[in-house]
Formats: C-alpha cells, sequence, structure tokens
C-alpha cells in the first residue's frame, strides 16, 4: 500500500467551495492542505481556445451531466437514476 504525505487539512471535492477553502487556508494559516478530487486528471488541452455560444451555452456540452457522472441525490430503489423524480413528487 502506498503511503502518502500526511496533512493537515483534507477537503473532498474541488468544486467552487473547495478550492476556495483550499487557497485560503493556504494562504491565511501555516497549515498543509490537501484537495481530493473523483475522477481522472483534467488539463486545458482539450478545451477550445473560442468558445461556440451553441455548443456550450445551448447545449451545454461542457458540462457534467449530474445524473450520470456524480454519486449524489437518492434513489428508493437501483434500478432508478439519481435525481429522478417519482410520479407521486411530480403530482404534487
Amino acid at each position: 500500500m502506498k503511503t502518502l504525505r500526511k496533512a493537515d487539512v483534507v477537503i473532498v471535492g474541488g468544486g467552487w467551495t473547495g478550492l476556495l477553502m483550499a487557497k485560503e487556508l493556504g494562504a491565511r494559516t501555516a497549515l498543509s492542505v490537501v484537495v481530493l478530487e473523483r475522477g481522472v486528471p483534467r488539463s486545458t488541452d482539450k478545451y477550445a481556445d473560442d468558445m461556440d455560444e451553441l455548443d456550450y451555452a445551448i447545449r451545454l456540452r461542457m458540462m457534467q451531466d449530474a445524473a450520470q457522472e456524480t454519486a449524489s441525490g437518492f434513489r428508493r430503489r437501483r434500478s432508478r437514476r439519481a435525481l429522478e423524480r417519482t410520479v407521486s413528487e411530480e403530482s404534487a
């Protein structure tokens, strides 16, 4: 088993809040901070230099499909998708 460096603070999730907290803790304290992010490492090589408004703003091609790629949401049965509304919720 690989042993990693020890850290004073571990932040799970590198979204807006996680990265902001890591930056502020690193800048204002002497604590060592590590941010854990799920998935493969990403780089900016695949992103276009110019933004196509139709692809990115309208079709949301750069956005993550939350129902497919995240582990959030509750399910009443394993066969249902996360964040899927039920018939009783829709009629309420």
